[in-house]
């Protein structure tokens, strides 16, 4: 069977068997270029999945003796996982520094993430020769392929996806899409198909998995006469989400430490990041 026809019978299912729990379970591998030091690209790495904390879980966690409050008894929309420095090298991508296990309500997700940022650029400015990334603008699709800030395509031939940023100096340098592997693994686990090892998967059905993935939006940064574009992909359930793309670029969006993203994902969903050397 089709993994496209498959997917949209596991989502009726899935409307209809579900908790609010398991209807707000989301994951994000998120990217925010920092700078380079000595040539290699600083990154900061952000990787949270998204939960629903319940009253009965609350009560599981509290200390003896302790009693509910009004707030207790809420159901409440979290995200939890880790913040890393990294440097990026061609070949090669080393651990700079661990930032953090956050544990945060979504409701104050850029309130709570966003001193952890601030920290990644001061730890990146210790850097022997560290140069600054500035972000020039931005295009946000909000999951709607019709978009035309970049170009997804998928090629039959090669059966690979390839995206490019849609403007005249780099619509001709496509980026191959390559998948993390975890966001392989939580696919497999989420939809119960075998897609740890893609090359494996038969060309249809690797064909109908690339189709899934809709675009969220492309970023470009400067570091020195280097430009940098970080492509965002996503899949979910679509039923709920209102949010509609922009018409035009958005730029003046300050500083890259200030830019705080990551967790508009849809119902059941997957985002992730990956990047691209422009010339």
């Amino acid at each position: 069977m089709r993994i496209f026809l498959t997917l949209s019978i596991l989502f009726s299912l899935l409307l209809i068997q579900t908790t609010a729990s398991a209807c707000s379970y989301a994951y994000q591998y998120s990217l925010f270029p920092m700078g380079t030091s000595m040539g290699n690209l600083v990154m900061l790495e952000v990787e949270l999945e998204r939960y629903v904390n319940t009253p009965d879980q609350m009560i599981g966690n509290r200390m003896p003796g302790s009693r509910m409050s009004g707030m207790d008894k809420t159901i409440e929309t979290r995200w939890k996982g880790n913040l890393r420095l990294k440097s990026i090298a061609k070949d090669t991508t080393l651990l700079i520094e661990e930032l953090g296990f956050v544990d945060i309500s979504d409701e104050q997700y850029h309130e709570k993430l966003r001193p952890y940022f601030h920290k990644a650029m001061r730890k990146a400015e210790e850097l022997p020769m560290f140069e600054r990334a500035e972000l020039l603008e931005e295009g946000l699709c909000k999951y709607d392929n019709t978009c035309d800030f970049f170009k997804k395509t998928i090629d039959t031939t090669t059966v690979n996806v390839y995206c490019a940023v849609n403007q005249e100096e780099y619509i001709n340098q496509r980026q191959e899409v390559i998948f993390p592997s975890i966001v392989l693994h939580k696919f497999e686990n989420m939809t119960k198909m075998e897609f740890s090892d893609i090359e494996k998967v038969e060309i249809d059905s690797r064909l109908d998995f690339y189709d899934v993935w809709n675009k969220y939006n492309v970023r470009l940064y400067q570091i020195g006469d280097q430009t940098i574009a970080i492509y965002t992909l996503g899949w979910g359930q679509k039923r709920y989400y209102k949010e509609t793309k922009t018409e035009k670029w958005r730029d003046n969006l300050g500083p890259v430490e200030d830019y705080v993203k990551g967790n508009d994902v849809m119902r059941h969903g997957q985002r992730f990041d990956f990047m691209q050397w422009l010339d």
